[in-house]
């Protein structure tokens, strides 16, 4: 991860259980330097199972819903928050900011493994400089 990011795989994200905001992402990437240490921003990545990235969609807006509320607790606010849905080879980026929603319509293949890596690092530095 770049300088002053640090990612976390297999963890139980557990934001708020009574609204179902509560389960395992494949990673969830950070600002933080001290891998012991959960901080904002973060970005979810959610597994896709079956190779099947837009059957995934459901559990990645609940992932990036539980990350706006678990960015939401921390100063400064994060303005918009990032999610990622994956099948290894195939990628897809969502995006909610306040109430508005965004879905990259481009679907990124691994061979663009640049593109993938940068959007959340982008995300994650311009959250946090």
């Amino acid at each position: 991860m770049a300088a002053g990011f640090d990612s976390f795989s297999g963890v139980k994200f557990n934001v708020d259980a009574s609204r179902g905001l509560d389960g395992y992402c494949i990673f969830l990437l950070t600002r933080s330097r001290l891998q012991s240490v959960l901080t904002t921003p973060v970005v979810t990545i959610v597994e896709a199972k079956n190779d099947n990235v837009r059957c995934e969609l459901g559990q990645c807006i609940a992932s990036i819903v539980a990350a706006r509320e678990f960015n939401s607790r921390f100063v400064p606010p994060v303005a918009a928050v990032q999610d990622v849905v994956t099948a290894g080879s195939a990628w897809k980026f969502l995006r909610l900011g306040g109430a508005e929603w965004k879905l990259d319509i481009e679907e990124y293949c691994v061979s663009q493994l640049g593109r993938i890596i940068g959007i959340p690092a982008h995300i994650l530095k311009a959250a946090c400089c």
